[in-house]
């Protein structure tokens, strides 16, 4: 029996202590065994949702990796089927890397990279880029080698292709590091899908506005977005400045232009995505509906010591978010359909406290919360998953500085620590907070800023505490339990 498929033995196996674990999502994607990192070839096919994601079906560390799958008919359910790809070829032995998703010909077509390490202990590695296509969507072919190894100049750090179709031709990027050490984005071009020519590097280290940024881009994504071009990134390397970049590495945006004659994306800086804890590798894709939506996954490389371990299972994803540009500014959303895990409703209106205040109702593990605030002069705080005691997660607004401040210091077992990040200039607070669990994700004012963050409370910690000094006013509090049964099967 193939390896990858009896897993599948092994989860039944295991059925117990996966449904007994206190920390496993309800409506997040998540293994059921082993590692999730990277999302890869988002996509709708036949009108149905796909999310495949690199998988170590085995163990939760980055040994082996194969394209898990997961599909669904509102991006609300998901349904998981087998593995996509697996490391079986002899050109991805060690590892069917990232990639991206198309249709061609009423096929599914999935661009990855292969890798495959040799030479003592492993220590070389030849990075390839390959395809693979399926007429269902669920059972693929895989075709072979279509990029055979880097540029020259480059190291065989060379991985993840983003594919789209730009009129007759194909483009692609993929992430890359120069023989100096400085991380890049390479852009290809093909006509056929079988032959690619490099058209060189469009960003990165060392081409404006750039100088040393980071050793390695991973994961790039480049696509319209309105009248400008946006492109996601993960540079590896960039040192902490002030309040940015102080996770272990960045996942961010850049807004511009691309050209291709010169090949050059034209652009001013790089913007974090995500200022909370776990947020990394995003990819996007663009629906039947014309929306761009986005997931990454809840995690960071080398991030591998959580408590889930105990269970088997390491990381999920984040939400699908929608994605728009106001101001010169990228904003994520919650996608609307998640309405549909709605249950319960607790509704209040025109609140006035100061102290603590603790609303009657609102509580619980699983659930979404919307909160809006205006004419804050004071600072105010929420905390979430409390204990009413030692335990919670703290979310703070400071009104004066206009800073966010996401602390997890005292939230639970395993992970802490205190991001931070300062808004446009408002006295006006809207929150929109998802819990499941043992994840949080929180955006603010519309999705001008978004925090995801792993936290590790015990399962009677459900209280959420609003505080405040001096008097303060709450507009509007929408609390709803979420479904938490049939949602990730």
């Amino acid at each position: 029996m193939n390896k990858w498929l009896a897993n599948t033995q092994l989860v039944l196996a295991k059925q117990q202590v996966i449904d007994n674990d206190p920390f496993r999502p309800s409506y997040h994607i998540a293994p059921k065994l082993g590692l999730l990192n990277d999302p890869n070839g988002l996509i709708q096919f036949n009108g149905q949702y796909h999310v495949f994601y690199q998988w170590n079906p085995f163990a939760c560390d980055h040994s082996q990796k194969c394209w898990g799958h997961y599909i669904s008919d509102d991006l609300v359910h998901w349904r998981e089927v087998a593995p996509a790809i697996t490391p079986d070829a002899s050109y991805d032995a060690n590892g069917c890397y990232s990639g991206s998703a198309f249709v061609h010909h009423d096929e599914l077509y999935l661009f990855y990279t292969g890798n495959l390490k040799y030479g003592v202990d492993q220590q070389q590695r030849a990075s390839r880029q390959c395809l693979a296509k399926s007429k269902n969507g669920i059972d693929f072919e895989k075709i072979g080698i279509v990029i055979d190894g880097e540029p020259e100049g480059y190291t065989a750090h060379f991985r993840d292709p983003k594919i789209w179709r730009e009129g007759e031709q194909w483009l692609a990027v993929i992430g890359a590091q120069t023989e100096k050490l400085h991380g890049q984005v390479l852009l290809y071009r093909s006509e056929n899908l079988t032959e690619w020519h490099c058209l060189g590097p469009i960003t990165g280290s060392g081409i404006y506005p750039f100088d040393d940024f980071g050793y390695m881009w991973e994961c790039p994504d480049l696509f319209r977005l309105g009248e400008q071009w946006v492109m996601l990134a993960s540079p590896q390397g960039i040192e902490p400045q002030g309040m940015k970049y102080q996770n272990i590495y960045q996942s961010g945006y850049l807004l511009g232009q691309l050209s291709l004659a010169p090949a050059q994306f034209d652009t001013q800086h790089f913007e974090e995505l995500d200022r909370g804890f776990e947020f990394y590798a995003p990819q996007s894709f663009l629906d039947n509906q014309g929306r761009r939506i986005m997931l990454a996954w809840m995690g960071l490389p080398e991030e591998n010591v959580q408590p889930t371990v105990e269970y088997g299972w390491l990381h999920q994803m984040t939400l699908p978010r929608e994605l728009s540009i106001r101001d010169g500014k990228l904003y994520q959303t919650p996608v609307a359909e998640l309405v549909a895990l709605r249950q319960s409703h607790i509704h209040y209106q025109s609140v006035d406290f100061s102290g603590i205040l603790m609303l009657e109702g609102v509580k619980g593990r699983c659930y979404e919360l919307r909160a809006e605030f205006s004419d804050l002069t004071s600072p105010l705080s929420l905390k979430l998953r409390s204990n009413g005691a030692d335990q919670y997660t703290l979310l703070h607004f400071d009104p004066e500085n206009l800073v966010i401040t996401l602390d997890r210091d005292h939230a639970g077992a395993g992970l802490g620590g205190i991001r931070q990040c300062k808004l446009a200039q408002s006295n006006s607070l809207e929150l929109v907070i998802f819990a499941d669990n043992s994840s949080l994700e929180i955006f603010i004012n519309q999705g001008e800023a978004v925090f995801s963050a792993r936290i590790f409370p015990e399962m009677t910690s459900t209280e959420i505490c609003f505080e405040s000094t001096t008097p303060c006013h709450i507009n509007t509090v929408d609390y709803f339990e979420l479904k938490t049964d049939g949602v990730i099967r």
